[in-house]
């Protein structure tokens, strides 16, 4: 295959693909309003499939390497929980301003909330943690053993049960806190695009045709377009999921044509490193900027909106870096 065109870039360009998906991330959660602005973030929500492919992906990578199953959860944990638990104690007493018990606090913050009727700080990382506590399990049971057949049946399975539950049993489900299980569907109509991520590190490691990533990708986006018609709230959420898969290929295809823009490359990657704290950061520091600065927010929201995105892009990369030379001495 042309060098150019092949998804071995997915690796080389992983950072920054990540870095594009966090600012279209924060793009959808800040809702900018001018008209090409407001196409672009309101479909932002997919970038959150990006990182659910690339997690994926980079989680069989790891494991490639080093099949060890605790050195990889103790790996995954020192990422994640140090970094959660630090900004989740500063967003929560000194940018949000809350007034909740450490009892509290802790409830959320490991994850407990999510996984019960009580209060959560967000789908994401409770969800990031159920999939690598479970990725050790289909790592050595499927690609380790290449049995593409149990591979195929179970992404059959995934398939029936997300489109059974999408589109017959909560089509309209409102993303609101009557609603609780909003949080777990978040999660399971991404299932196909996470499984499709550790299936193409299983091609592009072991060298086998991309042909078969490119039919799959088509077969999603035009499975995508079918959930699409349906024009319900998730089935519009399910087919951005799986047309994105598409998306991120032909992203990753024309990184190689891009690749001279080593800048834009640079910045993107330092964003994409830092994703875990922009996630994290992005909405305590806009809510505590539109209570220091109401009025320039309500008369020109998108000017505001797009200046604490790149705020808030130097602080997580900043605390990132920070961060990481802190552990670099503990562990």
């Amino acid at each position: 295959m042309n060098k150019q065109n092949s998804l071995s870039s997915i690796s080389k360009y992983r950072s920054p693909i990540m870095g594009m998906a966090i600012i279209w991330v924060v793009m959808f959660h800040y809702r900018l309003q001018a008209p090409i602005l407001s196409v672009i973030s309101n479909y932002g929500y997919a970038g959150v499939d990006f990182f659910m492919f690339l997690s994926a992906f980079g989680l069989y990578y790891s494991m490639s390497k080093n099949d060890n199953v605790m050195m990889f959860y103790k790996k995954r944990f020192l990422r994640i929980f140090p970094t959660y638990f630090i900004i989740g104690f500063l967003c929560t007493y000194f940018l949000y301003q809350k007034n909740v018990s450490i009892t509290e606090f802790l409830w959320v913050y490991s994850t407990l909330g999510y996984f019960t009727d009580g209060e959560f700080g967000g789908w994401f990382i409770p969800s990031i943690v159920v999939l690598y506590v479970a990725f050790p399990f289909l790592y050595h049971t499927i690609m380790k053993r290449d049995d593409m057949r149990l591979f195929g049946f179970l992404m059959t399975v995934v398939f029936f049960l997300v489109g059974y539950y999408v589109v017959f049993e909560n089509s309209n489900m409102t993303f609101t806190d009557s609603d609780r299980l909003w949080k777990h569907v978040l999660l399971l109509y991404r299932l196909p695009v996470f499984f499709m991520g550790f299936f193409t590190a299983h091609v592009l490691l072991n060298k086998k045709k991309e042909k078969v990533l490119w039919l799959g990708a088509w077969a999603f986006a035009a499975v995508g377009v079918g959930f699409y018609c349906m024009k319900t709230t998730m089935t519009v959420c399910l087919s951005t999921s799986l047309v994105s898969l598409l998306l991120l290929y032909v992203l990753a295809a024309l990184a190689n044509k891009t690749g001279n823009c080593k800048m834009l490359i640079n910045v993107m990657g330092g964003v994409g490193k830092a994703s875990l704290e922009i996630y994290m950061i992005h909405l305590p520091v806009i809510a505590a900027l539109k209570r220091m600065f109401p009025i320039p927010f309500a008369e020109h929201y998108d000017s505001c909106a797009l200046l604490t995105l790149l705020l808030v892009c130097v602080i997580g990369i900043s605390a990132h870096k920070i961060l990481s030379k802190i552990y670099a001495k503990i562990w």
